[in-house]
């Protein structure tokens, strides 16, 4: 069986290859000794005793060093180490540990808290929880399940999923445009993302009925982008102004539909009368275009891009400048948005143990209202015991940067 350990495990690194141990039992209770100063500066030792719960972190995909999976669980990982530290001040102890999801059926217990970075576990993870009461089943990043099948079966979802965003992104076109035409344009070629589009149009069709929005939607490749086989006309005459929502991650299918909005409002502000006159558009885009690898900041500043999101890093605030500093202290490199992940998940989970032991979701809502990435909006859903962060926060480019916008969502 193998384990794969980093941090405070006395493992090896997940980016140094993996050490072989069987999985560990879950000790009940440990001893943490902390060494203060009296008045007169003489040490007096207090020795607290806490519980010491099994976090058990689910890998995603095979861990080779080439693929990219394994640095998101590195990174994941190695922000959890980071919570783990800040816990134990508290009086929670955490014993961590990544492992795959054949290793933790094999060996999970009534005691571990089971956390799936990057989705919902599969169902041979979920039936081997269900057989334990107290297990606590939680899903870092689950963007694109179903909110109607979600049971207690899952427990937790620490950030809002595409459903959530969408029904957000309808209300913002409502309230901020409202009487501008709406369409959508979809990457049709893109089926690795299917599931998260298909999910995102659900929450933006039901809120936009609510909200009484009529929209389009167009289904174009990359290649119908590239030769400007694009159903939308933006002229200087045009009666309704568009809100144009770009749904796809592809490079050349942002970058080319992006491209040609910009050269359109272009021809439109030349032709214009007035110097008041506003350009009839404005871009919706998805919350993994913070980190768009190919994007012009001059279009995008142009276009003012906005973006509804579960998650945004403030590098002003000074937690987050504390965390980087010794994220970058202690592995040498910066952090990415999963390391951020990782801190908010683990931290999240181990607060709501101190307060209610391992029945901790109901108290998930009483938390701090900002963690380091994400923000404290837990709601139960479908009265199953699931519990899901609807957090979303609106940011728009600005002046050549992400900015958030206050305001109902």
């Amino acid at each position: 069986m193998v384990l794969l350990a980093a941090g405070i495990l006395g493992g090896c690194d997940l980016l140094r290859g993996p050490a072989r141990r069987p999985l560990p039992h879950v000790p009940t209770t440990g001893r943490d000794t902390v060494v203060r100063t009296d008045t007169a500066g003489r040490p007096s030792v207090t020795v607290r005793r806490f519980a010491r719960y099994d976090f058990a972190y689910l890998l995603e995909g095979a861990p080779t060093l080439r693929d990219r999976r394994s640095l998101r669980n590195a990174d994941f990982f190695r922000g959890a180490v980071i919570a783990g530290q800040k816990l134990r001040s508290c009086g929670v102890a955490l014993q961590m540990r990544l492992v795959s999801s054949a290793d933790l059926v094999a060996g999970i217990s009534d005691s571990t808290v089971v956390i799936g970075p990057f989705g919902i576990p599969d169902a041979g993870v979920t039936a081997a929880c269900d057989r334990y009461q107290r297990v606590q089943l939680m899903s870092g990043r689950a963007a694109s399940y179903d909110t109607s099948v979600l049971t207690a079966s899952h427990r937790v979802v620490f950030t809002a999923p595409a459903e959530v965003l969408g029904a957000a992104a309808a209300r913002r076109a409502a309230r901020r445009y409202s009487g501008w035409r709406v369409t959508l344009f979809q990457d049709r070629t893109d089926s690795a993302q299917a599931a998260y589009f298909q999910q995102w149009m659900k929450g933006f069709r039901q809120a936009a009925e609510e909200a009484g929005i009529a929209f389009d939607v167009r289904l174009l490749s990359p290649r119908d982008v590239s030769w400007r086989k694009i159903p939308l006309m933006l002229t200087p005459h045009m009666k309704d102004s568009q809100v144009v929502v770009v749904l796809g991650l592809n490079s050349e299918f942002v970058t080319g539909l992006l491209a040609y909005l910009v050269e359109k409002t272009t021809d439109i502000e030349r032709a214009k009368v007035g110097k008041d006159t506003v350009l009839p558009v404005v871009a919706f885009g998805l919350p993994q275009w913070q980190n768009f690898p190919h994007a012009d900041p001059e279009i995008w500043n142009r276009l003012g891009i906005e973006i509804v999101t579960p998650y945004y890093v403030d590098y002003a605030r000074p937690d987050v400048q504390q965390f980087v500093r010794t994220f970058r202290k202690r592995y040498a490199a910066e952090p990415s948005i999963y390391a951020f992940m990782g801190f908010d998940v683990t931290y999240a989970a181990g607060l709501g143990i101190r307060e209610r032991g391992y029945d901790f979701p109901p108290a998930l809502s009483a938390l701090p209202q900002r963690f380091l990435a994400t923000g404290n909006r837990f709601q139960q859903v479908n009265g199953q015991g699931a519990w899901v962060n609807h957090h979303v926060m609106l940011l728009k480019f600005v002046h050549y940067r992400w900015r958030p916008l206050g305001g109902p969502l």
